[in-house]
């Protein structure tokens, strides 16, 4: 039995040693690429941000939203570099991952609101339950008004 635990603790220690490699890793990559493009040296800053996008995508999943903010840097990149097709699909891409997260974020939010309001109706709170209906109504709001508010960001 001892040596389960021990195989076992040692599998746990290599993980965990493993994990903070990655993540110092990442560190040092964004890093490198930030100094690239205070220097403004474009292209390197990319090399190291697509070396970075790769470390991320497998340390935090495709559909993060460090991923998404490193795609979203590297779109600007490649636009001041006047590559407006490789920026586009960044951005693209960002705001693929970015609205799943954002769906994600509204659905967790509403369902506090639903359980409370189905509590104030079932006691027949109807000042309460108003109010929750309207902070419902307002989350609701706010997420469908994000496609006209990014539409009027355009220059």
């Amino acid at each position: 039995m001892k040596n389960y635990s021990f195989i076992i603790y040692c599998i746990i220690f290599v993980f965990s040693f493993l994990i903070s490699q990655d993540k110092i890793q990442i560190e040092i990559l964004t890093n490198k690429g930030n100094s690239y493009f205070k220097k403004e040296d474009y292209e390197n800053a990319i090399i190291v941000y697509e070396d970075l996008l790769a470390e991320q995508e497998l340390q935090y999943g495709y559909n993060s939203v460090q991923l998404a903010q490193t795609m979203t840097f590297l779109g600007e990149m490649y636009y001041l570099i006047n590559m407006p097709d490789i920026a586009d699909y960044y951005f693209q891409q960002a705001i693929s991952i970015l609205e799943k997260s954002f769906q994600s974020q509204k659905e967790i939010l509403e369902m506090p609101l639903i359980n409370l309001l189905k509590i104030y109706s079932s006691i027949n709170d109807t000042s309460m339950a108003q109010t929750t209906k309207n902070r419902l109504y307002s989350t609701s709001a706010l997420f469908q008004n994000t496609e006209k508010a990014d539409s009027s960001n355009i220059e």
